[in-house]
């Protein structure tokens, strides 16, 4: 194969892949991607720190700005997913803990997008699963390294 049609076929796949809306089978469940992933990250949290979570610490996480977490928090909270709470030690900071509400939510999509991903997997088969993630992490360092060189010659 030619090296411009490879790069033409990168290109055609990356977008491909781009248009993929997989936010699609998280929001039939009345979750925003970012709304679902906050959930995750929080749930896997409390595991080890049950007084709940920071919302630095869920900004971090996400590598989102606290300003942006705390409008997805605020928007979780009207609707009872989150529950924010005041630190007895320190009355500056606020903890974040799910709600029953919240993890029914966080529940409910991750047990869909499982059922999902099983069939995709069952199709395409585990091995080639597995040695596709392999390289597309190996693509993604490679793409971003190049990323990171470009943008310092600029």
């Amino acid at each position: 194969m030619e090296h411009r049609e490879i790069q033409r076929e990168i290109f055609q796949a990356l977008h491909r892949f781009g248009k993929l809306n997989t936010g699609q089978l998280i929001e039939t469940e009345g979750l925003t991607q970012g709304e679902f992933f906050g959930l995750s990250m929080l749930r896997e949290h409390l595991k080890e720190h049950p007084e709940g979570m920071h919302v630095r610490e869920l900004a971090q996480c996400a590598r989102v700005s606290a300003p942006r977490v705390s409008r997805m928090l605020r928007d979780m909270e009207e609707r009872n997913l989150i529950e924010r709470r005041i630190d007895k030690s320190d009355r500056r900071n606020t903890y974040i803990v799910l709600t029953d509400q919240g993890e029914a939510a966080r529940c409910r999509t991750a047990e869909r997008l499982s059922r999902f991903l099983d069939r995709v997997v069952e199709r395409m088969g585990q091995e080639n699963v597995q040695a596709m993630i392999d390289l597309w992490n190996q693509f993604s360092a490679i793409l971003e390294d190049e990323r990171a060189k470009e943008t310092e010659q600029c």
